[in-house]
């Protein structure tokens, strides 16, 4: 077998091969392969699948380098190159089509882990005791009303969306640290271990469990479903649920599962979307903030991004935060903040006509209470109905087509 230049592998000599495997490969197939031995005159032995294939290269290879190998011809004599590596694109193309058909939103879960977290303590079956429980340990990391009214709490809420896991995780590691508590993620892959654990014993897999319907939440409240979180798209106001679940039954547990997979599916995505490209190597983050309030769980989502500076007018901010939810008393809620140093301008849009009322009607009080805070306060204005999606374009194109 030969390794040319071009990442060529002819295999021709044999060390412990059986040639009837060799055989059996297909074009387009990937190997996977390890570099055995190397000797003085450029001699390799791989081993793909348990066998030594000796290779003649001119390549620097190195003894224990992994290589993937694709098949480009079939037969007694295979012909196989060095696979390139998928480059990021190709990466995050992959993760979106991986998450796209499985992401669910995150309201009709909240308000079962709500209703399942006040049962806590008074349920007397071991299965639903330790279901509630899982509830609760994700309930409790949400931030409150409160906490998100001030800037501390709010960036603690931002970095515990569930968005920012990994990074956490990587400095944790470094530090020698523990990972703090309260993160999104962290706490639903938790709680997916638990009903994966709990579903199993019962011998039922998630994927094709029949559920009552009547157990659990299943619609996301109000309006139609929302879209995945996508890079190009704008934050869609989302209103909480109010229809919980009736019982920890394992019907709930088996739907809870699937939801659970779906938030966790809908989470990546909005990691996915917060990757650069070379469309947008500007930063950018799309995430969900839960919001415990009295009886329920709000849903704010946001997008974070560094604006392209010299474009004129408003849009030369360096910063803009785009921001949608669905309150009871408000009905959905956009606006979209810029800051360009000291100034900070604001447009809001209310898609209830009460509330784009009630918003003009407050909007001198509100530039008085930034200005009082020692904000230097630029354009606020309010406009009834909902802002307009930005145009197909290189910029904001997805990679892959949600409608397919």
């Amino acid at each position: 077998m030969e390794i040319s230049p071009n990442l060529v592998i002819r295999p021709s000599a044999l060390q412990d091969a059986n040639p009837a495997a060799l055989k059996s490969w297909q074009v387009g197939q990937i190997l996977s392969a390890t570099v055995a031995g190397v000797s003085a005159h450029g001699t390799v032995t791989l081993r793909i699948n348990n066998q030594l294939l000796n290779a003649q290269t001119s390549l620097p290879l190195q003894t224990g380098q992994s290589l993937k190998l694709e098949v480009t011809r079939a037969g007694e004599q295979p012909l196989l190159k060095i696979a390139q590596p998928p480059t990021p694109q190709d990466v995050q193309a992959q993760a979106l089509r991986s998450a796209l058909p499985r992401q669910l939103p995150l309201a009709p879960l909240l308000a079962n882990l709500g209703t399942l977290a006040a049962r806590a303590q008074n349920t007397t079956d071991p299965a639903g005791r330790e279901l509630a429980q899982l509830a609760r340990q994700v309930i409790d990391g949400l931030a409150g009303k409160g906490d998100v009214s001030q800037g501390a709490g709010l960036k603690q809420a931002i970095l515990n969306s569930g968005v920012f896991l990994e990074a956490k995780l990587a400095a944790a590691l470094a530090g020698g640290t523990r990972l703090p508590a309260g993160d999104l993620k962290a706490g639903l892959l938790r709680l997916l271990a638990g009903l994966q654990t709990q579903t199993a014993s019962a011998g039922i897999q998630s994927e094709r469990a029949a559920t009552d319907t009547s157990t659990v939440t299943r619609d996301a409240g109000r309006g139609a479903t929302p879209p995945p979180p996508l890079r190009h798209a704008l934050p869609q106001a989302q209103a909480s649920v109010s229809t919980p679940v009736a019982g920890a039954t394992l019907a709930t547990a088996t739907d809870m599962l699937r939801q659970t997979e779906g938030a966790l599916a809908r989470l990546q995505l909005s990691q996915v979307a917060s990757l650069p490209s070379e469309q947008q190597p500007q930063r950018l983050w799309t995430l969900e903030i839960p919001v415990l309030h009295e009886q329920r769980t709000d849903l704010f989502q946001l997008r974070i991004e560094e604006e392209i500076a010299g474009a004129g007018g408003d849009d030369a901010a360096p910063w803009s935060v785009m921001l949608a939810f669905d309150l009871p008393s408000l009905g959905p809620v956009h606006a979209r903040i810029l800051v360009n140093g000291p100034q900070v301008s604001a447009t809001l849009w209310a898609e209830h006509p009460g509330t784009a009322a009630l918003f003009n009607d407050q909007l001198e009080e509100l530039r008085t209470g930034l200005q009082r805070a020692g904000v230097l306060v630029g354009r606020i204005t309010c406009t009834e109905g909902a802002p307009t999606p930005p145009p197909p374009g290189p910029g904001n194109a997805p990679l892959v087509d949600t409608r397919a």
